[in-house]
């Protein structure tokens, strides 16, 4: 296709996603969440999501989650109002962009630690995490595939795996 607009971003920006027709939020490395409207190519909202650069951005339902270094925080969609600030032991970013996943039940998360961790979207809290292989590597990436339970998850040494959640 052809682009159909530009802009250049205030701060360098490593995460975006789409929320709906003509909206879309992107992750920056000042720590702010920022809305855009697609039609005029414009930030009509912003809210800080942490101290530190972002290094993803995810969205469902109702919500968006960005992640800082060492915590996730859970933004209303509409009102982009804080639902929830995170923090787990294990919840550690050192890679500059990650890929996170969320569904309106779960939040998936990559961890320098080597484990993926699971989170309740509704609550927050940590749910599930996943148990390092001896050959520890920080995950970088990893999606769900909720109707099978099933999370995938890539670490910095290209390995795939397959967990059952």
């Amino acid at each position: 296709g052809k682009c159909v607009g530009s802009r250049r971003s205030p701060s360098a920006c490593h995460a975006v996603v789409s929320l709906g027709l003509d909206s879309f939020a992107s992750a920056h490395y000042d720590g702010l969440v920022r809305s855009w409207d697609a039609r005029t190519e414009s930030s009509v909202a912003e809210v800080e999501a942490c101290d530190g650069p972002l290094a993803g951005l995810a969205a469902a339902d109702n919500f968006l989650v960005a992640l800082g270094r060492d915590s996730l925080k859970f933004i209303d969609r509409r009102t982009l109002g804080t639902l929830a600030h995170v923090t787990h032991p294990d919840l550690k970013i050192r890679a500059t962009v990650v890929r996170l996943a969320a569904t309106p039940d779960t939040v998936a998360v990559p961890s320098a630690t080597g484990h993926a961790l699971l989170f309740d979207a509704k609550t927050g809290h940590c749910k599930a995490r996943t148990r390092p292989p001896d050959d520890l590597q920080p995950l970088v990436a990893l999606d769900l595939a909720p109707a099978r339970r099933l999370l995938l998850t890539l670490d910095a040494l290209t390995f795939l795996r397959l967990w059952d959640t």
